[in-house]
This record gives structure tokens, sequence and C-alpha cells, in this order.
């Protein structure tokens, strides 16, 4: 029961369709800490032919310095969250969101939009 409210499939008719005619399928993979979701990503990637996104990587990726988060979050946190090399320090990042739970709900209303578009964006690229 678990793994099938965790697994998001669309429907025949809202997948596109290849150029060799088939259905491309998306699937999400979502649950919490623990859950096994790499584990299953790991089998897809090495098992089939899929391209296989990981959000976390994705994001992480977005709070680089030039990337579409990365200003936004200085601003919301400051840049006394830099490291030395100017990325984010993602331990000083960590402790002040932790802290703070109305922290954490803003930085997520900036990254999971970003990493969602980005996602969306690279499904789409896969049919041109």
């Amino acid at each position: 029961m678990m793994a099938e409210r965790n697994l998001i499939f669309r429907s025949p008719s809202q997948r596109k369709t290849l150029r060799n005619g088939e259905k491309m399928k998306v699937i999400g993979i979502t649950g919490g800490v623990g859950a096994g979701k790499s584990q299953i990503l790991s089998y897809l990637k090495e098992h089939t032919k899929c391209r296989v996104i990981m959000a976390d990587q994705v994001a992480h990726e977005l709070e680089k310095p030039g990337m579409i988060c990365y200003e936004k979050l200085l601003a919301l946190m400051g840049k006394d969250i830099l490291a030395e090399n100017g990325e984010i320090d993602k331990a000083a990042f960590a402790a002040r969101i932790f802290a703070r739970k109305e922290l954490l709900a803003q930085v997520n209303e900036i990254v999971h939009p970003a990493v969602k578009e980005y996602i969306l964006q690279a499904a789409q690229r896969l049919f041109l």
C-alpha cells in the first residue's frame, strides 16, 4: 500500500509520444527519509533505458553561485551562510533553517518551484 501511494504515474493519454512511436512514461517517486527512493532510482537507472533526475541533486545545483536560487537564498538568509569559496555552506544553512521553522517554509518557497520547473523543462527537452 505504501509503495502505491509513493509512485505517481501519468495516464497513457497524458504521455508524450517518442520519436519511435512509443509513449514516454514519467514516474515520480516520493517518500520520507530512508524510504528507499534512491535505491529504486539506482535500480531503474541500471536496468532500464531511463533518465533519472534526483530532485535533491537539482536543488543543490540551483543553490550554487549564478544559479536561480542562489541570490534569493542569500537575500533571505544573509551572506554569513557562505563558505570561503562563495558557495552556500550546507552546515550553516541547515543549522539556521532547522532552528527556525518559518525560515524552512520560506526556503522551500524559493527552492521547490525552481526544482519543479527544472525537472519539467528537462522532461520536455527529451522530446525535441
